[in-house]
């Protein structure tokens, strides 16, 4: 089981450190962020397009399994993403 967890106190402002998938997995313990890009990476392991979704404080994973692309990497309209 990997625990979720907060991310760590830092000097830097509006940043944090994400840790390598294998830190999550040896560690068994992650910010949302860090479980977010490893759960994005097992679905890009699959073939499967995986979708970063990042608001303030927080980030979370989904997918699409059509064969199409947004013409931008970041998309701000929240409503094309359905």
């Amino acid at each position: 089981m990997i625990t979720y967890i907060g991310p760590p106190a830092s000097f830097v402002e509006g940043g944090q450190r994400i840790r390598l998938s294998s830190e999550v997995l040896e560690k068994k313990m992650g910010t949302c962020l860090d479980l977010t890009l490893l759960f994005a990476s097992c679905l890009e392991a699959v073939s499967l397009h995986p979708l970063v979704i990042l608001i303030k404080g927080h980030s979370f994973l989904g997918f699409w399994q059509e064969e199409e692309f947004f013409q931008d990497t970041v998309e701000y309209d929240l409503s094309s993403l359905t």
